[in-house]
């Protein structure tokens, strides 16, 4: 006996594709720019971080991404 479930995911599907080239549209629009763009969580960890921000700091993206304040400066300097 076989026994199984089928559940449409189109409406997911729909959601995650609109997600995905909202996400792309928004990293194109960043990275194009000369300006320091970056996108902070309410912890104050870093969601986005350019390359212009990246230059201005002196540290890579990948070093930044995930890290708050700390890991950009000194502990004094990284009061928010």
């Amino acid at each position: 006996m076989y026994v199984g479930q089928v559940q449409d995911i189109t409406e997911r599907k729909r959601v995650e594709a609109e997600v995905r080239r909202t996400t792309e549209l928004l990293r194109a629009v960043a990275d194009g720019t000369t300006d320091a763009v970056f996108v902070k969580d309410r912890a104050g960890n870093y969601l986005l971080f350019n390359e212009a921000a990246a230059r201005f700091v002196g540290k890579p993206v990948a070093e930044v991404l995930g890290r708050d304040d700390t890991a950009l400066f000194g502990p004094d300097d990284a009061r928010w």
